[in-house]
């Protein structure tokens, strides 16, 4: 495996911890917790499309990436779509204007 895709999965890796880590210091950090959760979607994704040697965008749209996804593995692809609402939390919830928004913790935990 190539160190590129070993580092798109170390840091997807990294992300996911970051957001159990956050998560579990309490509900004023869920928006960092939903940030971090979304990053390692986003990470985890190029990472196997990395693997398979597909081109991918410059993006945080989970979506247009699913639709790359495609064409290695539809199924894949079709998990993607369900976590499509993790795509806001790339921008929104990263800024001091996020805590005008409101993220239930049912959401944060999915």
């Amino acid at each position: 495996m190539s160190s590129l895709v070993i580092n798109w999965f170390k840091y997807a890796s990294r992300d996911l911890k970051m957001a159990q880590l956050s998560l579990a210091s309490g509900k004023d950090y869920k928006n960092i917790s939903a940030f971090h959760s979304q990053q390692c979607a986003e990470k985890a994704i190029k990472g196997f499309l990395a693997y398979h040697k597909v081109r991918f965008s410059k993006t945080h749209d989970l979506i247009q990436l699913s639709t790359e996804v495609a064409s290695v593995d539809l199924k894949l692809s079709k998990l993607i779509l369900k976590s499509k609402g993790l795509s806001d939390f790339a921008v929104i919830y990263r800024y001091p204007s996020a805590q005008d928004q409101e993220i239930p913790m049912k959401i944060v935990k999915l």
